[in-house]
């Protein structure tokens, strides 16, 4: 009966106008009374014999909500880290179960380094090497395109700018993240024309990144001597991006590269300076060259280049 009663008010809109009280430590609404519906369970702390308990709970679980959630880089700038590193301590994924099996062996638990969630390094060789267990674990931005989780029509103004999108999805996925783009739907179940349209900018903005190959090669695994891959292009030409991803089934294996670009005189100017490439990496460039040496300073075993590309 009182299902029903929710279903009935959901359906007809008459929650749109019920009264409301706040829930502490999740920042929810819930209705206070609704026709046909026993109000009684309507609060989650009217249903316990002791509403300490709830609160008990409540905490428990707001602060787990909130320890896991950081992993996930989730921000208003929605910025990730200058290295992503996929392959990390266990202990970040699964705390409990790496600290109960570490203990099992005073070696490894005298290895196990604890690291958090916010620090700025979680997978170099200098973490690693003190951690007992490791795991694939790969970084998330979760960001909002406006002020908040949810929608609010005053928050209309607050929608990010194409710019602003585009350098997130620049600093994320071209930096080894998947990108997590909270786009709320409106109070009629839609999203917002403005969200719409920026979506779509977005959209274009992405697409134009690899809308003008010069050259794209694909590798596989590189020889054990194979420092450096050299490219020459068909004519001097007008550069704006550099993409280069791993074949992240067999790891992330690059920490350190350079790029060169070829001028037309025939000398070469590094570019960029670079750590880890993991999924994706997206560099911008500018100027007009003949050809690019990518350099492999730095790897964990052999690189398995799965691609890379410069675009115009």
């Amino acid at each position: 009966k009182d299902t029903r009663g929710i279903i009935d008010a959901i359906l007809s809109g008459a929650i749109a106008s019920a009264p409301t009280k706040k829930i502490p430590h999740f920042d929810f609404e819930v209705p206070t009374e609704l026709p046909g519906v026993d109000s009684g369970i309507l609060d989650p702390r009217d249903t316990y014999a002791d509403a300490s308990e709830w609160e008990k709970k409540a905490q428990d679980l707001a602060s787990r909500f909130v320890k896991n959630f950081v992993k996930y880089e989730g921000n208003e700038a929605g910025k990730a880290r200058k290295n992503e590193y996929s392959v990390v301590p266990a202990s970040l994924r699964e705390c409990e179960s790496t600290e109960k099996n570490s203990q099992s062996s005073e070696g490894d638990a005298g290895r196990l380094q604890k690291v958090d969630t916010m620090d700025e390094d979680l997978g170099s060789r200098k973490v690693l090497e003190k951690n007992a267990y490791l795991a694939w674990y790969p970084a998330e931005v979760d960001v909002s395109i406006r002020k908040g989780w949810f929608y609010h029509k005053k928050d209309d103004r607050t929608v990010k700018s194409v710019r602003k999108l585009f350098n997130i999805y620049l600093n994320s996925v071209g930096n080894n993240c998947t990108l997590l783009l909270n786009i709320p739907p409106t109070d009629k179940g839609v999203i917002c024309s403005k969200d719409v349209s920026r979506l779509k900018a977005l959209g274009e903005k992405i697409k134009a990144i690899t809308a003008n190959p010069v050259i794209e090669q694909s590798f596989g695994e590189l020889k054990s001597d194979q420092g450096y891959i050299e490219f020459n292009f068909a004519q001097p030409t007008k550069l704006k991006y550099f993409v280069a991803k791993e074949d992240i089934s067999k790891s992330q294996r690059v920490e350190k590269f350079d790029l060169y670009l070829k001028k037309s005189n025939g000398k070469y100017k590094k570019a960029y300076a670079g750590t880890i490439i993991g999924a994706r990496r997206i560099v911008k460039l500018k100027g007009t060259y003949t050809g690019a040496v990518l350099v492999i300073r730095q790897s964990r075993s052999t690189p398995h280049i799965k691609s890379v590309g410069f675009y115009g």
